[in-house]
């Protein structure tokens, strides 16, 4: 089992060979066997979730969203403001808001659940998205009782990775620059959420810690 120095100097080779910036004070993150893994299961009803606030947060209805979340019994896996976006009959704009880049955890969870072959941090996620995941109104039986799910020290070198390029994109934004990866913020943190949430899956979704 590789360990969290091990992983970071070969996180920093790679992610240097990519042309991105690299930050040596950096700390490893913890060690693979002191995380708890989310189960594939777990990461399908997460992903039913994202789903289904991405689904209020870009115009579906109360009737088509509420029923299909109670129906599966995913209410109880929803954070507070998950609940408060979905039970709102007419959400703001400040309500929907911060919801819309949801997209970008969902596309790293389909990686986490080998719905895509790899991901590419240079590109934002793509508009096949819409099409992989079961909406409100659809059956999500088969999509949940399915098993793959990435090898643990893939996933733990994709958390490195995500953890420390994050830095990078985060030094860009604050000396002015632009984004090593060419793409905004909110990307790269929406896909660090997703790993550190699957990494951790014993922290709540919206207490995941998406610092650098």
């Amino acid at each position: 089992m590789i360990t969290a120095k091990q992983l970071k100097a070969d996180t920093e080779t790679f992610l240097r060979a990519c042309g991105y910036p690299i930050n040596p004070h950096l700390p490893p993150i913890e060690e693979l066997a002191a995380l708890h893994l989310a189960s594939s299961l777990d990461v399908r009803r997460r992903c039913l979730i994202l789903a289904s606030t991405c689904a209020r947060a870009y115009g579906a209805k109360y009737d088509r969203v509420v029923p299909w979340i109670d129906v599966h019994e995913l209410r109880k896996w929803c954070t507070q403001d998950e609940v408060a976006l979905i039970d709102e009959r007419s959400p703001t704009e400040f309500q929907k808001s911060p919801f819309r880049w949801l997209p970008e955890s969902l596309w790293e969870f389909a990686w986490v659940l080998k719905m895509i072959p790899e991901i590419d941090h240079f590109t934002p996620c793509s508009e096949q998205l819409v099409h992989m995941f079961p909406k409100p109104g659809e059956d999500p039986t088969a999509f949940l009782s399915a098993r793959d799910i990435q090898d643990s020290e893939l996933l733990y070198r994709e958390a490195d990775r995500i953890y420390r390029i994050h830095w990078a994109v985060r030094d860009a934004s604050l000396k002015g620059r632009k984004s090593p990866t060419g793409q905004e913020a909110c990307v790269t943190e929406c896909r660090l959420r997703a790993i550190n949430w699957v990494m951790q899956s014993d922290i709540l979704w919206d207490e995941v810690d998406v610092s650098t």
